[in-house]
């Protein structure tokens, strides 16, 4: 007879959870493994995804689709997330972890917008860099048969997708594949395009494949008409904590990293018609899973 209370309800997945001395935090992982057939020591790859609290099923199951159609390897997905089932923790947590400067106006101004009235922590992503470097990968090669964590792929959107680009530009050799969609390249005054601009001049090189992406509907324009449907006080505060252009963003700095000419960077990008913030992921994440995995 079957669980009438199953523990998980997407097959074949576990949850484990790891201390972090460098974040001083626990962090809790979700973990996929592989439906496909492979073959006896064979050396499996590792899809990490951010926000799996929310984004881990997403992740998994597109990846298994695109497994069934031959279009990717068996793989590992393994969602990094947070043992807390509150999303107000969850958001406070993952600006924490996310963000590569710290802000004092996000940190204030951003929890309001999420009915907080709690400062919220920034600066963080080199921490969780450390993290994930030190600590969750050997974890992944001590506890997962055959994965290889020398041939993973980062997933993120949002804040998840502004981490993604600031480890691709400050510790590219993490992953060899990078989908950051819809990063938040807004982020305190745009530092992650000076960032970019302040290590290539030192650069020669950047091995990576990367998939970048945003929804047509992030447009600075059609941002701004679903600003004129919010209540006044939430639009005045949303109005002062960013200009909201993610396509007026993600454009130019794929453009910016394409000038640079690395000979071993692998760049493709799309805008998504009729996607939003909130939509665009599915349809980025299958695409650009493609894109990084292909021959």
């Amino acid at each position: 007879m079957s669980d009438p209370h199953p523990t998980h309800t997407i097959a074949c997945t576990q949850v484990h959870y790891l201390q972090s001395h460098h974040v001083g935090d626990e962090f809790k992982l979700f973990v996929a493994t592989p439906w496909t057939p492979t073959m006896p020591g064979q050396k499996i790859p590792v899809i990490f995804a951010l926000d799996a609290n929310a984004q881990f099923g997403t992740v998994v199951e597109t990846a298994r689709s695109l497994q069934f159609g031959g279009e990717l390897p068996a793989c590992y997905v393994v969602g990094i997330g947070y043992p807390s089932d509150q999303l107000l923790d969850i958001f406070a947590l993952r600006s924490r972890d996310y963000t590569p400067t710290s802000s004092p106006s996000f940190e204030t101004l951003y929890p309001q917008t999420m009915g907080s009235t709690a400062r919220w922590q920034t600066g963080g992503a080199a921490r969780f860099l450390r993290f994930i470097r030190d600590e969750l990968k050997p974890w992944v090669g001590a506890n997962l048969p055959d994965a290889d964590p020398d041939d993973t792929t980062i997933a993120g959107l949002s804040f998840g997708g502004l981490f993604a680009t600031y480890t691709l530009l400050n510790a590219p050799d993490t992953f060899q594949r990078y989908i950051a969609c819809s990063p938040s390249l807004l982020y305190d005054g745009e530092v992650m395009l000076m960032q970019e601009r302040e290590l290539a001049e030192g650069r020669s090189d950047l091995s990576a494949r990367v998939f970048m992406a945003c929804g047509a509907l992030e447009s600075e324009e059609e941002m701004n008409k679903f600003l004129d449907t919010q209540p006044p006080a939430l639009k005045e505060l949303l109005q002062r904590l960013w200009r909201p252009r993610m396509v007026e963003l993600v454009l130019p700095f794929v453009e910016q990293l394409h000038q640079r000419g690395y000979p071993s960077l692998e760049l493709e990008h799309m805008v998504f018609e009729n996607e939003h913030h909130m939509s665009v992921y599915p349809a980025a994440l299958s695409r650009g899973l493609r894109e990084v995995f292909k021959p």
